[in-house]
């Protein structure tokens, strides 16, 4: 800049002296002598002028150029902080404090706008890096409407020409300038300002320039903001869609009967319907309690579990309603009850069908007037749970049979829900051993990952008396024992091993050759197994050739 203004004054020196020679060679009444005076004046004005520019610059410790360069600097930093802070309003009240600080303005707005066109403040900060308070009593509205009105920028110093903006603006009136409102844009649609005044120094047109910069950086911030939202809102309505679909994770089923189950459940579990779910031990009656638990409305409440089948006849009522020091030999202290401790969540009364009659009285009378009294008590106190019952014996024949009462079976059958056994649901039969075979292998670090063929064809063959727990240990105990990657038959015990003969009748085969050729199979898989993979013992056992069994074994492709 220095360097200009002293070229500029060089050739304004040179063009005086060539106009002091032209006006000695015109005569003193000549018309376009008084002309040129007036031109030589206006020269020399010019020159005084620049030669204070000159001095200024001289005096000054940084020049206009160093200052732009030092302004530009300052927002390439500030491109940095918006890039690299995560905290969105953080950020953007760093990102004022920025502005404020490279244009010289004493505080700074950002405001951005609704659908309706109603402008918030978003961020409004002092020179101080503190937050003004009641920041929209600050601002003029009357330069925000019309900066969002006509989408152009507002810039003025002291007084101003724009003499309908003082007029109106009562902000305006009490002296807050310089004033720069600069719209801001995403995606070619205004969305907000920003607005700067009181500024410490004159608005130059390289401040008003800086700030318009600034100005884009930070809607492609806010663009880029926009759409993180809209991922993470997809992400979290993915993620709800998702556990709505695996909300009953832990049920394991792909067959119509259990996906039907599921369907009930989730129709239920949002009310406190009590729910009566019977079907044999081991078909997983304790998950769908917990289920219908964690989906309802009572999830953050407690889920008790009461086995009634293993709790004493003699202990059961001192057990669910708990007692009061002294009621009988060894209270040494008051006791809350398991129906207490159910408070604002699920009690899950398992094989309820084991209570005695004169105990299904007393529970009748707390679900009907959701009360109850410890052992040697007086006070009432109020109990508020969701009750699930689990039954393995059809409670409508033991209320033939005297066993259980009819008036608590109608209090507790208001929704059933029927588990299918094993045996009838053999579709979720590969589910499950997938499941297990990963949950055993993780657990105890073993290899075994799939399974064969006639694998799976022995256990669906089995009549599963034990059902899905009986499934599980045995899944666990050829996981454990298995050194291969694949489980095959010979890894199941006798039991299930022991039905492939009549698997092997069964079944139809194209000629006498293929049945002798799966039989000669299973023969030599379950000797192998009992000598526990040895190929020389097996093949004494076989009477053949060790050789001639391990051609066998390839032919055959038989997995040890």
């Amino acid at each position: 800049m220095e360097k200009l203004l002293q070229q500029f004054d060089r050739r304004l020196s040179e063009i005086m002296e060539e106009f002091r020679y032209f006006s000695d060679l015109f005569p003193k009444d000549h018309a376009a002598h008084d002309r040129l005076t007036s031109i030589f004046a206006a020269l020399f004005s010019l020159q005084s002028a620049t030669q204070k520019m000159l001095n200024q610059v001289k005096q000054s410790p940084i020049s206009d150029f160093d200052q732009s360069e030092r302004l530009y600097e300052m927002l390439y930093k500030n491109s940095l902080i918006l890039t690299t802070e995560t905290d969105k309003q953080k950020l953007l009240d760093l990102a004022i404090d920025s502005i404020i600080e490279m244009s010289g303005a004493q505080r700074g707005f950002l405001a951005l706008i609704d659908e309706k066109q109603n402008y918030t403040i978003i961020s409004s900060r002092k020179m101080d890096r503190q937050s003004i308070k009641s920041a929209k009593k600050k601002v003029s509205n009357t330069v925000i409407r019309r900066v969002l009105q006509n989408q152009k920028t507002i810039a003025f110093q002291k007084p101003t020409r724009q003499k309908e903006l003082t007029d109106i603006s009562s902000v305006l009136q009490k002296g807050s300038f310089p004033l720069i409102c600069v719209p801001l844009f995403i995606n070619d649609k205004i969305r907000g300002v920003i607005y700067l005044d009181q500024f410490t120094k004159d608005l130059s047109p390289a401040i008003i320039a800086l700030v318009k910069n600034f100005v884009t950086q930070l809607s492609n911030f806010l663009h880029t903001n926009e759409l993180l939202d809209q991922l993470k809102d997809r992400n979290r309505a993915l993620e709800q869609q998702l556990k709505k679909q695996n909300q009953f994770g832990k049920i394991v089923c792909k067959s119509k009967a259990m996906l039907q189950v599921l369907q009930t459940i989730n129709q239920v579990a949002a009310t406190d319907v009590t729910v009566l779910i019977h079907g044999q031990t081991g078909t997983g009656k304790e998950l769908v309690a917990r289920a219908i638990h964690e989906n309802s409305l009572r999830v953050n409440g407690p889920f008790i579990e009461v086995d009634c089948g293993a709790l004493p006849p003699n202990i059961i009522e001192s057990e669910l309603f708990g007692y009061k020091r002294g009621a009988f030999t060894g209270a040494n202290q008051d006791k809350m009850g398991l129906l207490e401790s159910a408070n604002g969540g699920t009690l899950f009364l398992d094989e309820i069908n084991n209570l005695s009659t004169n105990f299904q009285v007393k529970l009748l009378r707390v679900l009907q007037q959701k009360t109850i009294r410890r052992l040697g008590d007086t006070q009432e106190r109020k109990v508020d749970f969701r009750l699930i019952v689990a039954s393995s014996t059809d409670l409508k024949e033991e209320m033939k049979k005297k066993r259980f009462r009819e008036d608590l079976f109608y209090r507790i059958n208001t929704i059933s829900v029927f588990l299918p056994p094993l045996r009838e649901r053999k579709e979720d039969i590969p589910v499950l051993v997938n499941h297990f075979i990963k949950r055993y292998s993780e657990k105890y670090n073993r290899p075994a990952q799939s399974f064969t063929a006639d694998f799976l064809q022995a256990l669906e063959r089995y009549t599963w008396p034990g059902n899905i727990r009986e499934l599980e240990h045995v899944i666990e105990r050829a996981v454990v024992l298995s050194s291969r990657t694949v489980l095959n038959v010979t890894d199941l015990p006798e039991e299930i091993f022991g039905n492939q003969k009549e698997m092997l009748l069964s079944q139809h085969y194209e000629s006498l050759d293929k049945f002798i050729t799966e039989a000669k199979k299973m023969y030599i898989e379950k000797i192998l197994k009992e000598c526990q993979g040895k190929k020389v013992e097996a093949a004494r056992r076989l009477k053949i050739n060790r050789s001639y069994l391990f051609s066998l074994i390839k032919q055959l492709q038989i997995k040890i």
